[in-house]
C-alpha cells in the first residue's frame, strides 16, 4: 500500500502491519544449533506467537430517546435551548440534535432535581447529558436577571476541558449566556489571551461572544458555565484575588456541581476531591442544595454487588449528596432488525479480484453486493441502496446479530459463520465472503434518526506479543524447549514426575546464533533463572555456555592483550573463563574445588562467562564488545524484539496504511519516561532511515560515488523529494523567521556526510542493520587494481604476487575493510570530536539530529609503536599475532603469523607510501595509520543475494577469495536478503512512506506545550502525526477523523482500554486499536493475561471506585485550605514576597508573618465553624475528628505555614552555595561550558523560586509539600534536578516522584530520561549538619525483619517484639532518609535504545506493625483457614543498602558520597580518582580530602501505607521443605488476582513475607499509595475477597484445557518482572486447592474483647493500677495479654508483672509509693536486671510521673 491511501480496509491494512512486523522479527532469528532453529520455525508457522487478532468490533446505535421538542412541549427546556444545540453548532438553523434514549432520560433525572450519574461508554455524549438541563435553567435564570456562577463542570483532565470547552463555547455563541475554561493555561488578561487563542484553540476566528477568555474577565464577571479542573478549583477557593468569582452576595447561586469521568476519582485523589466538594458546597451556600452530577464508563457488577449500587454508593460517598440506585442512566442499544433467515447464493460469488479491486465508487461497490446477494441490482443503485438491500442480505446478517453485544476473533467469527450458515465451504471461501459484506456494510450507507452513516462500522482490534523467551534446563539431553516461562521443566517431569529440574532462559549471541544460558550464581553455587539486561539480583549475575571453552579455537581479541601479549587485568576474567561442573538434580555449579561436589553420577562440563557478556567463546565467533552496548544489543531472547523499534514498526506501517487525511495515531504508554524514551526512539530512527534512503537513493541514481560528494548530493535528494528535516535552529515554525543560512546548510551537509562516514563502520548495533549489512550498499577503494598489478611494490612478499589479479585486490580490499570496520578513517571530525560540535552540533536544530553520540569520542588507527594506553585515541596493533590483519594475511596467503606480520608491514607501507593510508599524528599517542577519506568509493551492489560470513553475518564482496576478515571466521556463503525488514526499508521510496513525527504528551511536559501539540495534532495538514502519550490523553482529546490507537503497553484496566480504543472511531468511521504485550517485563503477567483473554479488555468496564476519608493527614491539609478560604489576608503568589530572602535562614517576612497570625487569631471562632459546617459529616464518623483536633489544627496553621517553607529554604541555600563555588571557581579560570551553563541554569532556577514559577508559584509549592491538599500526587517525594538545554538557555527542570519509588528510581547512578535526552543521578542534594548528612541508627530483627528506627532501637531493651535477641545484631549507622538528586546529562536518545536503562540496587522492605488494627478470621464451615489483619496506615519501612554486586562497581556495602561536591562515587578506583589532584578528568572540583567521604551509606524512606497480613497454617499435605514455596505462591496468587479484579497496576499493591517461627510465613500485602486507595480496605468484605480469589485461580490456569497448563509457574500466571527472586521455588499446585477453599469461605470480624479488660481489672491489686489500665483503653492503646503473671526462669520464679504483653516480651511494672523504699528499690532493681539479661523488655510506670506522658512512651514500645 503506498502513501496515496485514500479509503481505510482494516483488514488489508493489518494484513500489512502484521507482516512487516513479521519480517522484523524474523530479520533477527538466527540460531546456531540447528534443533532449536527447526523448533523456532515451527514455532512461527503456527500464528499466535507474535500477533493475535483480530478482534472485530461493531459500533452499536444508541437507542432513540425522547425528541427535543417532547421536552420543549412538556416545559423542561427553556425554548433557547434548542438552538444551542443544533447538529452543526455553528449554524444556529441546522437541525436540532436527536437525542439518544439515556441522554433523555438523563435530562429528565436532572431535571426532576434528582443527583444524577451517567454511566455510558465512551463516544455516547455524555456531555450532552448534563449540558442540556445545565444550559436551559441558565437561560431560565438570565431571564430573571440572576448573576452568576450556576454551574461547575470539572474534569479530571485538561485536554478533556480543553475539548469540551471548544464544543461548549460555539454553542452558546449568541445566547446570551457566559463560559469560561479555567485552567493552569488560563491568561490573566484578555491581551495575553488574544496573543495565544490561535495557538492554543486552532481557531483564525475571535473568540464567541459566549467566551470569557482571561482570569480578569473571570472574576470581574463571573460565567454563567465554568469549566475547571479540581485544582484550579481549589484555587478558587483559597487565593485571595479568585474569591471575586462567589463573591459572599452570589450565595445560593450555584445550581450543578458536574464531574465528568467519576470512576477515575479513587484512592487519595478521589477522597482529596470528596472533601473539595464539601468545602465548595459550603462556600456556596449550597450544602444539601447543590445538584450533583456525575459521568462514568460503565461499571461492572461482581459478586455480591449489584453495579448500579455501587456506583451510587460511590457517588453519595465522593459527593456528600443522596444517590437513588434509580438515578444511575446507563446506555441502551438498538439491535439491528432482520426480516427472514436473509438473502444467500447457493456458492460463494465473491473473488480476490473484488475485494482487491474494491474503492469508493459506486460501481466497484455495486459489483461487491451482487454477489454477496447472487442477483444484480439497478444500475443507478446509490450507497444507500445499497445500505437498505444488505439488511436483508444473510451474511451482513450474520455479523450485525452475532457482534451485537460481544467482541470476537476473525477465527471464531469464521468458524462460527462456518457452522451456522456455510457449512459446506472451506474456511478460506467463508473469510472471503465475510470480509466482502464487511466492506460493502463499510461503504454502503443507511439512515440513523435522519442522518447517513455506514451500514457497517468494525473496530478491529489487534494484539502484537513481544514473544517469548525459550527456556530450557541444563541437562545432558537438553535442549528440553518451552516458550510457556516454566520455572521446572515439563519434559524431564514426563520421564519421573518426582525429578524436578528447573529451567533457565536462553539467549543467543546476535553474532554466531550461539545460545547461553541466563543465570545467577548465588554463593553457594546455587543457578537461578536470569533474564536479559537484569542485574537487579542478589546472587553474581552470569552466563552458561555447555562445554569447555577452548582458547586456542577462539582466543581472546587483541585489543584485550597488553604489548607482552599477556590479557589486561580489566579483560582477565572475560577471557579466561571459569569451568565448572552442574548437576541439574542438585541445580548447583561446582567451581574450581570452591564447594564440595555432590556424588550425583549426572554433572555437566559448562563454562561460565560473567556479566556483562563481552565475548563469545562459541568456537569460530569470538566476537567482542566494550561496556558500552547494552546487553541486548549482544544478544537476543527468541522472538523477544525490541519494545521500542517494535512500536516504530508497528505505528510507522499503521500511519501508511491510513487514508491521506487521517495519517494520525495516539501511540499511549503508562509511564513517563517511556513516553520521553518512545518519542525520541520513533524520531530517531525515522531520521536514520530516511537517511539512508537518501544515501541508498543516491547511490541507486548516480551510480559509483566518491564518499567527499555525499552529503551535497544526499540534501539534494532531501529537498527534491520534499523531505527536508528542519535543521535551522532559526528557521521555520513562523513567518517572521529569516529561515536557513547558507552555514546551516554548509553545516548539514556536513552532518550528512559525517553520518556517510559511520555508515563505513561496523554498525555494531545487531538491532538495526546499516545499508552494507542488508547488501545494499558496496565499499571500494579507488584504484585499489593498480597497486594489485604493481609487482615492483611487492617484490618482498612473493606470496602476495603468487595470487591472481583478482585475489590480490580481492586481499587489499579485505586488508582496507578490517581498517575501515574499526572506524580507522582519517576523517577530519572523528580526529577531533570538538570540532564536530563546534562547527556543524551547535549550528544545528537539535530535533535535526540522529546520530549516536557514543560512536564520536576517539580517533582510531593503526600502529605497532604508538602508546595503546592513552584516552586520546583507540590504537589497534598492525602486528598482533591474533589480531584481524595478521589473521586475513595468514589465511589468504597461507603463511605462518610470523611470515604474515612481516607481509603486514609491507601492505601497510604500500598503502600508506601511495595514498590509501595517511599518517596522522594524535597528540600523547604517536604516528596512527587510517583511511585516506579521498581513495573511498560506495556504490550498490546487484541482485538481492550475497556472500555472508556464516558466523558473523559481515557482508563481503570479493570476487574469488572467499573467507571472511574476521579473525575468528571462516568461509563465506549465499545469503538472501530479500526477506529482510531493514533492506525493504531502506529500497521503499519517499513517495511510499508516510515521514513520521513524533512529540512526547506527559505530566513531565508543561501545560503550554502540550496544548500546542493537541492543536497541532487536530490540524490534518501539520506534520505532527504522532503524540506518545501517558494517560493524560486517555480522556481528552477528541479528534473526530482519528482511525488508529496504539498502545505500547496493556493499560491498568479494561476501562483504560476502552476510553484510549474510544479516541479512534468517534466519527462513525473504521478504525484500527493495535496493543503490544510485554513479555517477562514488569507487566508480564498483566500483559499476558490479557494477550490470553483479549475480550475481557476489549469488553471496557471497570470495577467500581474506591477511596478513603479516614486520613488524617489529608483533612489536615484541606482545613488549611478552610482557613485560606476564611481569612481575608492575601497570600502572595510569589514566594519572593512571602520569604525575606536576604536574611539569614530566609524566614517570613515580619510584617505578613504578623498579618496572617492576626488573621487567624481574629477569625478564629469563624474558622471553626467553617469546619464544623463543611466537614460534619465526617466529624461524626471519625472519633479523633474531635474539637480538640480542630483546634490544634487551627492553632498550628502559621507554625505549619512557615515549616512548610524549610524544603524551599534548603534549597535556595544549596542554589546559593553552589553559585558561589562557581563564581569562586571563574575568578582563578576560564569556566568551562558545562560549568557556565550550571551557573546558568542555577540563576534561572533562583529567579523562578523567587517569583513564585513553575513549581513555585506559592500554592502549587505548598500543596507539593503537602500542606494544602495536592490531589492523589504524592507529597512525600523525591525532587530531581536536571540541566535541560532549550532552545534559548539552559534551564534546571525539576521531576519529582513518591519518594518509595524514588530509593530505586532516583537513586545513586541510576538513569532518567527527559525530553530527548538520558540523564544520569550524580549529586545529592541533602540536609547537613556540621558538614556531614543526618544519618540515622537503623535496626533490623534478624529473625521477623521488624525495623526500630532511632530513638526507638533504645526501647527495644534488646529484645524485638517477635522475641529474637537483638543483642549482638549490627545497626546500620549511616542510614539517611531519600534526598533530593540531581542528574547530569549522558547523551541523547537514540533508537539505539530498547529498554529504560536501569541499574539494579539491594531494596528491601520492612514492617512495624501499630495497634489499631482490624481482625478477620476466614472460615470453611467452622474451621479457620486465615486469620486477616488489616492496617490503616501502617508503617512501611523501604532501604536501599547499595547496587548489586557488579564488576563495574567493585562496591558491596551501601554508598559513597563526597560531602565537599555532592558526587555520588562508585568503586574503590573512582574514589582514588576523585582524590587526585593530578586526575584532571575525575578530580573534586571543590578538592576534597578523604575525610569528606563518606561511604556505607544507606538510603530509606519511611511511609504510612494501608496494609493487610495473612496468617495461615500450610495445609497438611505440604511438607515443611515447601512451606516458603507455598507462602509466596499464595502472595503471588492473590496479587495477581487483585490486578485483574480491580483493574490496577501491577505497581499498586506489594508484598512481601514476614519470617515466623518453624519455616512458616505471614503474608504482607500493602497499597504503594500512602494513605490508603481503598483497594485493601475492600478486601474486607467476603464478595471481593471472592473475586479476587476467583480471578487468581483463573490466571493460575485453574480453568485451562490440560494442554494449555504450565507445570509449575510461568510468564502467563505466577511469574513477573517484580519476583523474579523466588521464580523457582513458585509452584501453583500447591496453593490451588487453599484457594478453592477461600473461595467458599466466609469473613467474620473478630471484634475487640471486652470481656478481657473486665478479667484484667479484676486481677489488678490496687487503685493506680486500674487507673493505669483505664488510661491504656482510654488512649486506644493495645490491651496486655495478662495481668499479675509470674515470670519464670525454668522453674525459679523471677518477678511478678503487674501486666505483661505476650508477643511482645514486655513487662510493665506499675510502681506505688512503696517503691520509693531503699529496700524494695533494691529488690526492684536486681529483678529487672535480670529480666533484662533474659531476653525481657522492661517499662515502668511510677506514680509521680506525668500518666499520659508515660502512656506515650509504652506507645512507642508496642509499634504504636
Amino acid at each position: 500500500m503506498t502513501a496515496q491511501v485514500q479509503r481505510l480496509d482494516p483488514f488489508e491494512a493489518l494484513d500489512q502491519i502484521r507482516d512487516a512486523y513479521r519480517k522484523y522479527v524474523e530479520t533477527f532469528q538466527r540460531f546456531k544449533n540447528p534443533m532449536i532453529q527447526d523448533w523456532v520455525g515451527d514455532k512461527l508457522a503456527k500464528g499466535t506467537l507474535i500477533f493475535k487478532g483480530p478482534y472485530i468490533e461493531l459500533n452499536r446505535r444508541f437507542q432513540a430517546g425522547d425528541s427535543f421538542q417532547d421536552l420543549l412541549s412538556e416545559g423542561l427546556l427553556h425554548i433557547d435551548t434548542s438552538r444551542c444545540f443544533t447538529s452543526k453548532p455553528e449554524d444556529k438553523s441546522s437541525p436540532v440534535v436527536e437525542l439518544y434514549r439515556h441522554q433523555s432520560e438523563a435530562i429528565r433525572s436532572i431535571i426532576s432535581g434528582m443527583n444524577t450519574i451517567i454511566a455510558t461508554g465512551t463516544g455516547s455524549g455524555k456531555s450532552f447529558c448534563f449540558g442540556i438541563p445545565i444550559i436551559s435553567e441558565c437561560l431560565r435564570l438570565k431571564d430573571k436577571g440572576v448573576k452568576g456562577v450556576k454551574a461547575i463542570i470539572v474534569y479530571p483532565m485538561n485536554a478533556l476541558a480543553n475539548s469540551q470547552y471548544d464544543d461548549f463555547s460555539v454553542r452558546l455563541a449568541g445566547s446570551g449566556l457566559k463560559i469560561a475554561l479555567y485552567t493552569g493555561d488560563t491568561k490573566n488578561s484578555r491581551k495575553e489571551a488574544l496573543a495565544g487563542y490561535l495557538s492554543l484553540t486552532g481557531r483564525k476566528e475571535p473568540p464567541y461572544d459566549s467566551e470569557l477568555i482571561s482570569r480578569e474577565e473571570i472574576k470581574e464577571t463571573p460565567p454563567d458555565i465554568l469549566l475547571t479542573n479540581y485544582v484550579m478549583l481549589e484555587y478558587i477557593l483559597t487565593r485571595f484575588h479568585d474569591k471575586e468569582i462567589f463573591p459572599e452576595a452570589n450565595l445560593g447561586v450555584l445550581k450543578f456541581l458536574v464531574l465528568d469521568e467519576v470512576h477515575t476519582y479513587t484512592g487519595r485523589q478521589g477522597a482529596d476531591v470528596a472533601y473539595l466538594i464539601r468545602r465548595l458546597k459550603q462556600h456556596t451556600g449550597t450544602t444539601g442544595e447543590l445538584l450533583c452530577i456525575g459521568t462514568s464508563a460503565t461499571v461492572q457488577s461482581t459478586e455480591g454487588e449489584d453495579a448500579s449500587v455501587a456506583i451510587s454508593d460511590f457517588a453519595t460517598k465522593l459527593f456528600g449528596e443522596e444517590f437513588e440506585q434509580g438515578s444511575v442512566i446507563t446506555e441502551a442499544y438498538d439491535e439491528p432488525l432482520h426480516q427472514g433467515n436473509g438473502v444467500l447464493p447457493d456458492k460463494v460469488l465473491v473473488t480476490d479480484d473484488m475485494l482487491s479491486s474494491l474503492d469508493d465508487s459506486e460501481e466497484k461497490n455495486r459489483t461487491l453486493v451482487e454477489a454477496l446477494l447472487g442477483s444484480k441490482i439497478p444500475d443507478n443503485a446509490t450507497l444507500r441502496t445499497m445500505g437498505e438491500l444488505l439488511g436483508s442480505q444473510r451474511t451482513v446478517q450474520f455479523i450485525e446479530k452475532i457482534l451485537f453485544k460481544n467482541s470476537m476473533s476473525l477465527a471464531d467469527l469464521v468458524d462460527a459463520y462456518r457452522v451456522d450458515v456455510r457449512s459446506a465451504c472451506t474456511d478460506e471461501e467463508c473469510w472471503r465472503e465475510l470480509r466482502a459484506a464487511f466492506l460493502a456494510g463499510m461503504n454502503a450507507e443507511i439512515d440513523v434518526r435522519g442522518q447517513n452513516q455506514k451500514r457497517i462500522i468494525p473496530k478491529i482490534h489487534s494484539f502484537f506479543s513481544q514473544g517469548r523467551e525459550i527456556k530450557s534446563c541444563i541437562t545432558p539431553d537438553a535442549p528440553h524447549l518451552n516458550d510457556a516461562g516454566e520455572v521446572t521443566c515439563p519434559e524431564c517431569a514426563k520421564k519421573n514426575k518426582n525429578r524436578i529440574i528447573k529451567t533457565f532462559p536462553l539467549v543467543f549471541c546476535r553474532a554466531c546464533g550461539q545460545e547461553y544460558y541466563g543465570v545467577e550464581i548465588a554463593e553457594d553455587g546455587t543457578l537461578r533463572p536470569r533474564d536479559i539486561d537484569d542485574i537487579d539480583v542478589e546472587g553474581k549475575p552470569a552466563y552458561i555456555f555447555l562445554g569447555r571453552h577452548d582458547p586456542e579455537k577462539t582466543p581472546p581479541p587483541d585489543q584485550w592483550l597488553t604489548k607482552t601479549g599477556k590479557v589486561q587485568g580489566k579483560y582477565q576474567e572475560y577471557a579466561d573463563l571459569e569451568q565448572a561442573d552442574y548437576c541439574p538434580e542438585c541445580n548447583k555449579l561446582y567451581m574450581n574445588g570452591r564447594t564440595e561436589p555432590c556424588l550425583c553420577p549426572s554433572k555437566m562440563k559448562v563454562t561460565v562467562l560473567p556479566y556483562p557478556f563481552l565475548f563469545c567463546p562459541s568456537g569460530g565467533c569470538g566476537v567482542y564488545y566494550d561496556r558500552r552496548p547494552r546487553e541486548f544489543n549482544k544478544l537476543f531472547s527468541f522472538g523477544t524484539v525490541g519494545r521500542s523499534t517494535a512500536t516504530d514498526v508497528i505505528v510507522s506501517h499503521t500511519l501508511n496504511a491510513l487514508p491521506e487525511r487521517k495519517r494520525k495515531i495516539l501511540v499511549f504508554s503508562d509511564n513517563r519516561q517511556d513516553t520521553a524514551l518512545q518519542a525520541a526512539h520513533m524520531n530517531n530512527i525515522q531520521k536514520r532511515l530516511h537517511f539512508r534512503r537518501a544515501l541508498y537513493n543516491v547511490l541507486e541514481t548516480k551510480g559509483t560515488m566518491e564518499l567527499q560528494e555525499i552529503g551535497d548530493e544526499i540534501f539534494k535528494v532531501f529537498k527534491r523529494e520534499g523531505v527536508m528535516p528542519k535543521f535551522s535552529r532559526f528557521g521555520g515554525g513562523s513567518n517572521l523567521m529569516m529561515g536557513s543560512s547558507r552555514v546551516e546548510e554548509n553545516a548539514f551537509k556536513d552532518y550528512l556526510l559525517f553520518n556517510t562516514v559511520i555508515e563505513l563502520g561496523s554498525s555494531q548495533r545487531r538491532n538495526q542493520p546499516n545499508l552494507e549489512d542488508v547488501g545494499l550498499l558496496r565499499i571500494s577503494y579507488r584504484n585499489i587494481d593498480k597497486l594489485a598489478c604493481a609487482a615492483d611494490s611487492w617484490k618482498e612478499a612473493q606470496e602476495f604476487l603468487d595470487l591472481n589479479q583478482i585475489q590480490r585486490e580481492d586481499f587489499l580490499n579485505g586488508f582496507l575493510n578490517i581498517m575501515r570496520l574499526r572506524m580507522a578513517i582519517a576523517y577530519e571530525h572523528f580526529l577531533d570530536p570538538r570540532s564536530f560540535k563546534t562547527k556543524i552540533v551547535s549550528k544545528l536544530d537539535e530535533e535535526s539530529l540522529f546520530h549516536n553520540e557514543l560512536r564520536i569520542g576517539q580517533p582510531q588507527g593503526y600502529s605497532d609503536e604508538a602508546d595503546n594506553t592513552t584516552r586520546d585515541a583507540q590504537v589497534h596493533r598492525l602486528t598482533w599475532k591474533t589480531g584481524q590483519l595478521i589473521s586475513w594475511t595468514t589465511r589468504v596467503l597461507q603463511v605462518d603469523r610470523d611470515r604474515a606480520a612481516e607481509i603486514v608491514r609491507l601492505v601497510a607501507a604500500n598503502l600508506a607510501n601511495n595514498g590509501w593510508l595517511e599518517r596522522v599524528r594524535v597528540r600523547n599517542v604517536g604516528e596512527l595509520l587510517m583511511i585516506n577519506t579521498s581513495s573511498i568509493l560506495l556504490s550498490v551492489p546487484d541482485g538481492t543475494s550475497h556472500k555472508v560470513c556464516k558466523k558473523c553475518g559481515l557482508v563481503h564482496y570479493f570476487r574469488e577469495i572467499n573467507l571472511c576478515t574476521g579473525s575468528k571466521c571462516q568461509d563465506l556463503a549465499e545469503r538472501s536478503f530479500e526477506g529482510n525488514y531493514f533492506r525493504f526499508e531502506y529500497m521503499r521510496g519517499f513517495k511510499d512512506i508516510v515521514p513520521l513525527s513524533a512529540a512526547e504528551h506527559s505530566g513531565q511536559i508543561d501545560g503550554e506545550t502540550r496544548k500546542d501539540l493537541e492543536v497541532r495534532f487536530r490540524d490534518p495538514a501539520d506534520s505532527l502525526n504522532v503524540i506518545v502519550c501517558t494517560p493524560t490523553m486517555e480522556l481528552g482529546i477528541d479528534i473526530g477523523e482519528l482511525s488508529a490507537v496504539y498502545m505500547r503497553n496493556v493499560p491498568p484496566s479494561p476501562s483504560n482500554y476502552a476510553q484510549r480504543a474510544g479516541r479512534a472511531g468517534r466519527r462513525s468511521q473504521s478504525s484500527i486499536v493495535n496493543t503490544f504485550c510485554g513479555v517477562g517485563s514488569r507487566r508480564g503477567p498483566h500483559d499476558q493475561y490479557f494477550y490470553r483473554y483479549p475480550t475481557k479488555v476489549i469488553s471496557g468496564e471497570i470495577s467500581p471506585p474506591r477511596f478513603l476519608l479516614d486520613n488524617k493527614a489529608l483533612v489536615i491539609a484541606h482545613i488549611h485550605s478552610l482557613i485560606l478560604e476564611t481569612i481575608s489576608t492575601r497570600v502572595p503568589q510569589k514566594n519572593g514576597e512571602i520569604l525575606d530572602i536576604e536574611q539569614d535562614g530566609i524566614p517570613l517576612k515580619p510584617d505578613f508573618k504578623e498579618d496572617l497570625q492576626s488573621a487567624v487569631k481574629g477569625s478564629r471562632t469563624e474558622i471553626i465553624k467553617t469546619i464544623r459546617d463543611a466537614l460534619k459529616t465526617e466529624i461524626e464518623r471519625y472519633d479523633w475528628f474531635d474539637e480538640a483536633f480542630i483546634e490544634k489544627t487551627v492553632d498550628r496553621f502559621v507554625q505549619d505555614f512557615d515549616s512548610t517553607f524549610g524544603f524551599f529554604r534548603n534549597e535556595y541555600q544549596d542554589l546559593q552555595r553552589m553559585r558561589h563555588y562557581i563564581n569562586a571557581l571563574a575568578d582563578r579560570e576560564r569556566l568551562p561550558y558545562e560549568t557556565d551553563a550550571r551557573r546558568r541554569a542555577i540563576e534561572n532556577k533562583m529567579s523562578d523560586m523567587r517569583d513564585g514559577k513553575k513549581d513555585y508559584f506559592t500554592y502549587r509549592y505548598l500543596a507539593s509539600r503537602g500542606f494544602s491538599p495536592n490531589y492523589g500526587f504524592p507529597t512525600n517525594t523525591t525532587l530531581l534536578s536536571l540541566d535541560h538545554r532549550n532552545k534559548l538557555d539552559v534551564e534546571e527542570v525539576s521531576l519529582q516522584r513518591d519518594r518509595a519509588i524514588a530509593v530505586s528510581e532516583y537513586a545513586p547512578g541510576n538513569s532518567i530520561y527527559y525530553h530527548g535526552g538520558r540523564y544520569q543521578v550524580s549529586e545529592a542534594r541533602l540536609k547537613l549538619r556540621n558538614g556531614r548528612p543526618i544519618t540515622k541508627n537503623l535496626l533490623i530483627c534478624p529473625k521477623c525483619k521488624t525495623y526500630y528506627m532511632g530513638d526507638e532501637i533504645t526501647t527495644t531493651g534488646g529484645a524485638c517484639t517477635c522475641g529474637a535477641s537483638l543483642q549482638d545484631q549490627q545497626s546500620i549507622k549511616n542510614a539517611i532518609s531519600m534526598p533530593d538528586q540531581f542528574a547530569i546529562r549522558r547523551h541523547g536518545i537514540t533508537s539505539d535504545e530498547e529498554e529504560r536503562r536501569r541499574r539494579g540496587y539491594k531494596v528491601s522492605e520492612h514492617y512495624h506493625r501499630g495497634s489499631d488494627v482490624s481482625l478477620w478470621d476466614i472460615l470453611d464451615g467452622k474451621d479457620k483457614i486465615l486469620a486477616l489483619c488489616y492496617e490503616h496506615n501502617g508503617r512501611i519501612l523501604r532501604v536501599n543498602t547499595g547496587t548489586r554486586k557488579t564488576e563495574a562497581d567493585h562496591q558491596e556495602n551501601g554508598f559513597t558520597l563526597c560531602t565537599a561536591c555532592n558526587r555520588w562515587i562508585f568503586g574503590e578506583e573512582n574514589v582514588k580518582r576523585h582524590l587526585d589532584p593530578n586526575n584532571r578528568s575525575y578530580h573534586c572540583w571543590r578538592n576534597a580530602k578523604e575525610e569528606d567521604l563518606v561511604k556505607d551509606l544507606a538510603l530509606y524512606t519511611e511511609s504510612g501505607h494501608d496494609v493487610i497480613t495473612f496468617d495461615c497454617e500450610p495445609p497438611k499435605e505440604i511438607q515443611p521443605e515447601d512451606y516458603e514455596a507455598f507462602y509466596n505462591t499464595l502472595a503471588q496468587a492473590i496479587i495477581q488476582g487483585l490486578q485483574i479484579s480491580m483493574n490496577i497496576d501491577a505497581g499498586e499493591v506489594s508484598t512481601f513475607l514476614l519470617p515466623k517461627d518453624g519455616g512458616k510465613f505471614g503474608i504482607l500485602l500493602y497499597e504503594n499509595a500512602e494513605g490508603g486507595a481503598g483497594i485493601l480496605h475492600a478486601m474486607q468484605q467476603t464478595g471481593v475477597m471472592h473475586e479476587v480469589v476467583n480471578r487468581a485461580r483463573e490466571i493460575l490456569h485453574e480453568f485451562d484445557p490440560k494442554d494449555n497448563q504450565c507445570e509449575r509457574a510461568c510468564y502467563g500466571c505466577l511469574c513477573n518482572y517484580y519476583n523474579q527472586a523466588v521464580h523457582e521455588i513458585l509452584d501453583r499446585n500447591l496453593v490451588l486447592p487453599f484457594l478453592a477453599r477461600m473461595e467458599q469461605a466466609e469473613m467474620t470480624q473478630v471484634e475487640p474483647s471486652t470481656e478481657r479488660y473486665g478479667e484484667l481489672l479484676e486481677l489488678c491489686k490496687s487503685s493506680f493500677e486500674k487507673n493505669v489500665l483505664e488510661a491504656m483503653r482510654r488512649q486506644k492503646l493495645r490491651l496486655p495479654t495478662d495481668a499479675q503473671k509470674t515470670i519464670y526462669n525454668g522453674d525459679e520464679s523471677v518477678a511478678q508483672a503487674d501486666f505483661y504483653y505476650d508477643n511482645d516480651r514486655l513487662i510493665v511494672f506499675v510502681d506505688g509509693p512503696d517503691h520509693d523504699k531503699d529496700y524494695v528499690n533494691e529488690s526492684d532493681k536486681a529483678k529487672r536486671e535480670r529480666l533484662d539479661g533474659l531476653g525481657y523488655r522492661v517499662f515502668v510506670v511510677r506514680y509521680d510521673e506525668n500518666l499520659d506522658e508515660r502512656l506515650e512512651s509504652l506507645a512507642k514500645y508496642l509499634g504504636m
